[in-house]
C-alpha cells in the first residue's frame, strides 16, 4: 500500500523490501536528486527512541565501502526513519539459494571481505562497534563484492545492554546467557 506514495516530502516509494511488526524497509527514489535510497521505518509504538538513535549513532561516522552510507534520520508523528544508501544486489542467502553451493575460492573471497568489514567495526575509535546480527540475509552480494547491512542490533562495546540481540541461531553463544 505504500508503493507509489511520497514519503517525507521527497522520497517516492518504489517497493517494500522487508516488513515486520515493528519496521519496514522501502526502496525509494529521491525526487530532487533522482537517486535510489533505502528508508527504514521504525514504528514508534513498538521501537524505543533509544534503539532508533543507537542505530543512527553507530552508522553516522562509518566510512567503509562495504557499509551503506547513512544520509539522514527523520522523526514523523508515528515513526522514526533512517535514510541510507541503496546497495544494489541480492542477499547472500538468496544468492546461494539461486546459484547453489559456492566454490571454495568464492567462499574464501567473501569470507575475507566479511572479516575486513567486521575488523573495521572492531577498530573504531573512541570505541569498537559490535555488529551482533551477522547472517546471510544481512550480507548483500553485488558483482563479487560483499556489503553488510541492517545495523539495528549493533552497539558500542561500552553499551550496557541486558537483552539478546541478533537472530536466534546466528547470535554468538555468549548472548544466550547474557555474558
Amino acid at each position: 500500500r505504500e508503493k507509489g506514495n511520497i514519503l517525507l516530502n521527497r522520497y517516492f516509494i518504489l517497493d517494500t523490501l522487508y516488513s515486520s511488526e515493528n519496521s519496514r524497509v522501502y526502496l525509494s527514489k529521491h525526487l530532487s536528486l533522482d537517486d535510489y535510497r533505502i528508508i527504514k521505518r521504525l514504528q514508534k509504538t513498538l521501537v524505543c527512541e533509544e534503539c532508533f538513535h543507537n542505530e543512527a549513532n553507530v552508522l553516522k561516522n562509518l566510512k567503509h565501502d562495504g557499509i551503506p552510507i547513512i544520509y539522514d534520520i527523520e522523526e514523523g508523528q508515528d515513526a522514526y526513519y533512517i535514510i541510507e544508501e541503496y546497495i544494489d544486489g541480492t542477499s547472500l542467502y538468496d544468492y546461494v539459494k539461486e546459484n547453489g553451493p559456492m566454490s571454495e575460492e568464492l567462499t574464501a573471497n567473501f569470507g575475507v571481505q566479511i572479516c575486513e568489514i567486521i575488523s573495521y567495526l572492531h577498530k573504531q575509535k573512541p570505541e569498537p562497534i559490535l555488529y551482533l546480527d551477522l547472517k546471510p540475509q544481512n550480507l548483500i552480494v553485488n558483482n563479487g563484492k560483499i556489503y553488510l547491512v541492517d545495523f539495528g542490533n549493533s552497539m558500542f562495546v561500552s553499551a550496557n545492554r541486558r537483552y539478546m540481540s541478533g537472530t536466534k541461531g546466528y547470535a554468538a553463544p555468549e548472548q544466550y546467557d547474557f555474558k
